[in-house]
């Protein structure tokens, strides 16, 4: 039986359109999943859209429309965004669907029979609409929220159900501390230790009036707190509402990829539900950084700095896109994006070494050897060991969830091929026929190196990786098991090679 990975991202709420803050995420977990299955691992990978809330009724108000249709557009432009980033998800879970209201019910009961952790209470405090959560004042700057500054918190009073938090606090401490792993990166894991060495608050988990959002069964007039709703999703997207199997063969998450900014509410409320509701915890959470305008602005819809990133792909290609983030973004921290870093990273990079690599290659292997390289019997230790030392450093990088290492280590075959090139100049090689045997096998080791670069870079650039693959004579090594496609010699001697249009067409000049 094969290792089985479920990974998600968080749902992204609907009262904006996708930007690239959205993106990142969503690339990042791609390539994780795309990573898993190279290993020959079962992969379920989720992700969606979270439609309940103030937020989002008051946009649709704005827009002139029902929130239904509101919703119903919001979420078909997230999946367009993401199809158009080749983010090969396999679940969509939306918030409003029925299978998702009734697995929110269902916790929800669970927790109410288990025990006594959901009980009745006042509160009376600020509310950030943008969050969507209660804030003490300890957690406001002049006042405001710090992450929605330009909003008004509001002051709210109603009696609510509430759940209790606070009860979970030691055995969340020592779930962590007998986990190091649970939260990562080591700053996010530190974050969290010290809220929960500081104490837990109980939560209120209900809305008193407000009809957008998942009835509580038990508490007429009431819908459940849009983040309590929020977070179920990850079980409810496998069925759980329904017994499906999908719960029963991926259940619990490896890993639910969030922001650093709600990496509190997956470490510590979710967690606390699945233990008042008698469900396992995810093996991992891991809160990255933030993808930053220029001026090192986040990119929110608040702040207004959005980019869209289907305009870039359809500018650009989703691949550089993805190269971008994925590459020049270190995993976990904070990185700037603009179009003149993108644009130098198409030209330098991808067009300029690995493009140039693969039209150098197949060039002189079509002018030298009719377009169909052979090693003729002389082996390439050098290149050979480049190439394995390539793939363990990628496979420790991308276990480690470090995305931009990974690509490194696969970009590292690139780079040192092409300073190859240059220093064995194989074009003063072909002109000395005694010389032949050693151009023949460097030719062939140019073209195999090149296939076991595009097998470790398919999880970062699917469609480049597919085509390098495809013109190196090697098509059927796309998303077979690495364990078998990374291995020295697989590419058949004497297949042709195609050279095809080039990769990575030139920008053209500023206007």
């Amino acid at each position: 039986m094969s290792r089985r990975f479920y990974i998600t991202t968080a749902i992204d709420y609907v009262n904006g359109r996708p930007h690239l803050g959205h993106t990142y995420e969503k690339v990042a977990a791609d390539a994780l999943a795309r990573y898993h299955r190279l290993l020959g691992e079962e992969v379920c990978f989720l992700t969606g859209t979270d439609e309940h809330g103030t937020k989002v009724a008051r946009a649709a108000e704005a827009d002139g429309m029902d929130v239904q249709a509101f919703v119903d557009r919001q979420a078909a432009a997230f999946r367009a965004a993401w199809d158009a980033l080749d983010v090969s998800y396999d679940v969509f879970v939306r918030t409003t669907e029925d299978r998702h209201a009734r697995a929110v019910q269902q916790v929800l009961e669970r927790i109410r029979d288990r025990g006594d952790d959901l009980f009745e209470g006042t509160y009376e405090g600020w509310y950030c609409v943008g969050c969507e959560a209660y804030k003490p004042d300890k957690d406001l700057v002049d006042g405001r929220c710090p992450d929605h500054p330009t909003l008004d918190p509001r002051w709210v009073k109603e009696d609510n159900l509430f759940f209790r938090l606070s009860r979970f606090r030691d055995g969340l401490l020592a779930h962590l501390e007998a986990n190091p792993g649970f939260v990562q990166p080591e700053t996010r894991r530190n974050e969290v230790l010290a809220v929960l060495r500081g104490g837990l608050e109980d939560l209120s988990v209900s809305r008193e009036g407000l009809g957008w959002g998942v009835p509580i069964p038990f508490r007429p007039g009431a819908t459940v707190y849009v983040w309590f709703d929020a977070l179920v999703n990850y079980v409810s997207g496998l069925g759980f509402a329904d017994g499906d199997e999908r719960f029963r063969r991926f259940w619990p998450a490896d890993l639910h990829l969030v922001g650093k900014d709600i990496t509190r509410f997956h470490c510590i409320i979710w967690p606390a539900m699945l233990l008042a509701a008698g469900l396992e915890l995810p093996r991992a959470v891991y809160g990255h950084g933030w993808v930053l305008a220029t001026g090192g602005q986040r990119e929110s819809k608040s702040a207004g700095n959005v980019t869209d990133p289907v305009a870039l792909a359809e500018q650009y290609g989703p691949d550089p896109v993805r190269y971008f983030l994925l590459g020049a973004i270190p995993f976990g921290k904070d990185g700037e994006f603009s179009r003149a870093r993108l644009e130098e990273k198409y030209t330098s990079a991808l067009a300029n070494e690995l493009g140039n690599l693969l039209s150098r290659t197949l060039n002189m292997a079509e002018k030298y050897r009719a377009g169909v390289p052979d090693p003729d019997g002389r082996p390439e230790p050098g290149i050979e060991d480049l190439c394995a030392r390539a793939t363990f450093a990628w496979r420790e990088a991308m276990d480690r969830h470090q995305l931009d290492e990974g690509l490194q280590a696969a970009w590292n075959i690139v780079s040192t091929l092409n300073n190859l090139i240059q220093s064995r100049e194989p074009w003063k090689v072909a002109k000395d026929p005694a010389r032949e045997r050693e151009l023949s096998a460097f030719l062939y080791a140019l073209c195999e190196g090149l296939r076991i670069a595009a097998v470790l870079l398919q999880p970062f650039v699917p469609r480049t990786a597919r085509a390098v693959l495809e013109r190196v004579g090697a098509p059927g090594d796309y998303a077979a098991p690495v364990a078998v496609t990374a291995t020295w010699g697989r590419l058949v001697p004497g297949t042709a090679v195609v050279k095809g249009e080039p990769l990575f067409p030139r920008l053209p000049e500023p206007a």
